[in-house]
């Protein structure tokens, strides 16, 4: 009895790894569209936050050439809460896939 348990859950965890594999196949036949990166900073006056935004327009690079990222849209001013707001918003109107908040306020975008 104990043999037939454990051959029927070994061919059980294959099946699930092959149905896995197979969705995961799958899902990467599928995708074809390039995403685009939204980057919200609402401060410019720190060092930090510059060379944070250089870093990620550096690291970009790879996955445009890979054709993974179609665009990278930096939204990059000296703005209040609400400008970062707008911010987000164009982001989301631009067709932004994917956004990076650097938050103005620590709680205020919960």
């Amino acid at each position: 009895m104990f043999k037939v348990r454990k051959t029927f859950l070994v061919v059980l965890v294959l099946l699930l790894i092959l149905s896995f594999n197979v969705c995961i196949e799958g899902l990467a036949a599928e995708k074809t569209d390039n995403f685009i990166i939204g980057i919200s900073n609402p401060w410019v006056g720190s060092e930090w936050r510059t060379q944070m935004v250089d870093d990620v327009l550096e690291a970009v690079k790879v996955y445009k050439e890979e054709g993974l990222i179609k665009e990278v849209i930096v939204q990059s001013f000296d703005v209040t809460l609400e400008g970062q707001i707008d911010q987000i918003r164009n982001l989301i109107t631009k067709g932004a896939d994917v956004i990076l908040v650097n938050p103005a306020d620590a709680k205020a975008l919960n």
